[in-house]
């Protein structure tokens, strides 16, 4: 049986593909949840989803703002991991200090206070694994101020006694 040039070249491109880092930024989920203090200022609570097959070792908002005094002191920041904000940068990030962002793991315990309202910063991230670099988008998710559920609540309890007394 006579080799064709074909089968040789289809090991190099398949060993080629396997060679190249592939981007893990989709299956690592920045969830960034974000409350209106009422003052001018943000609570930002984040969550990182690992679902990636490889460890995550340092994750970074490349969109952080400058010079923004609330920022690093109301860093909060989960056991076992660190945190920085560099305000001339800017830079703000998370890393393993005794743990990693383990694959197929969820992260929360994140939180800080900002001036930045949302959408104008903490938009993009970047990542490293032990092979690859990775970049995304971050998923920023308002959370309804307590005033604004319970009212929210109260006129949909209002509306149901008006139908109830209608019938």
């Amino acid at each position: 049986m006579k080799r064709t040039p074909t089968r040789p070249l289809r090991i190099a491109l398949l060993a080629t593909l396997l060679a190249v880092p592939h981007s893990f930024a989709t299956t690592i989920i920045a969830d960034l949840f974000y409350t209106d203090q009422g003052d001018g200022t943000y609570l930002y609570e984040l969550t990182i989803t690992n679902n990636c097959p490889e460890d995550l070792f340092t994750f970074d908002f490349v969109d952080a703002p400058t010079d923004d005094s609330l920022l690093g002191p109301s860093l909060t920041i989960r056991p076992g991991f660190d945190g920085d904000y560099d305000a001339s940068a800017p830079a703000l990030g998370f890393f393993g200090d005794t743990e990693v962002f383990a694959a197929g793991q969820s992260y929360d315990g994140f939180s800080f206070v900002s001036s930045a309202a949302p959408g104008t910063a903490f938009t993009l991230f970047e990542g490293l694994t032990d092979t690859d670099f990775a970049t995304g988008s971050v998923n920023q998710v308002a959370i309804p101020e307590p005033t604004a559920a319970l009212l929210s609540i109260l006129s949909l309890g209002l509306f149901g006694l008006r139908r109830r007394r209608q019938a």
